[in-house]
């Protein structure tokens, strides 16, 4: 009933009436399945693209969390350091001002350690020993901020290369 109704519809409609097949056959142009495989491609050449840069973006990340563990590592050590007038750990000795390693303009002390594993590969995976895959140099800088109170300004510094690129962590403390 509805098939019959259709095609009455067409039939009075001189741009909607069935056009017949060519040669009897039925099936996709060329032009058709050239778009689709434009498309298909294009979708995953820029999925490729995204995931590219999503696993950059999260090594970079990752390797900003491992150098804020180091750097809030040392932190802890200088806070929790034996301090009083007449004895001061090594960690809260004061330092000289040092170069200008990350380009703030301001001194960032001395060099404190370097060669400092940011990532490795645990042991056992091929190697007996864990494999540093990235690096960096940690700076420490301590001054006296307050002379009366003897207050002392504690800073590290975590610089390390990845993919050519250096990026740098900082975090400062007061000790009392």
């Amino acid at each position: 009933m509805a098939l019959a109704r259709f095609l009455q519809f067409c039939s009075r409609q001189p741009g909607l009436r069935p056009q017949p097949s060519r040669g009897g056959v039925n099936g996709f142009v060329l032009t058709d399945v050239l778009v689709g495989a434009a498309t298909i491609v294009f979708f995953a050449v820029g999925t490729a693209a995204a995931m590219t840069r999503v696993n950059t973006n999260a090594a970079v990340n990752r390797n900003n969390i491992a150098a804020h563990a180091i750097v809030r590592t040392q932190i802890d050590q200088a806070l929790t350091a034996s301090f009083t007038p007449e004895t001061t750990a090594a960690i809260l000795l004061t330092t000289a001002t040092g170069g200008d390693v990350d380009g703030d303009g301001e001194g960032d002390g001395e060099l404190f350690q370097s060669n400092v594993p940011i990532i490795e590969t645990p042991a056992g995976e091929g190697a007996s020993t864990p494999q540093r895959i990235v690096t960096g140099s940690l700076y420490r800088q301590v001054i006296v901020a307050g002379a009366p109170l003897n207050l002392r300004r504690v800073s590290f510094l975590l610089s390390y290369p990845y993919r050519g690129r250096t990026y740098f962590y900082r975090m400062a403390t007061l000790r009392a």
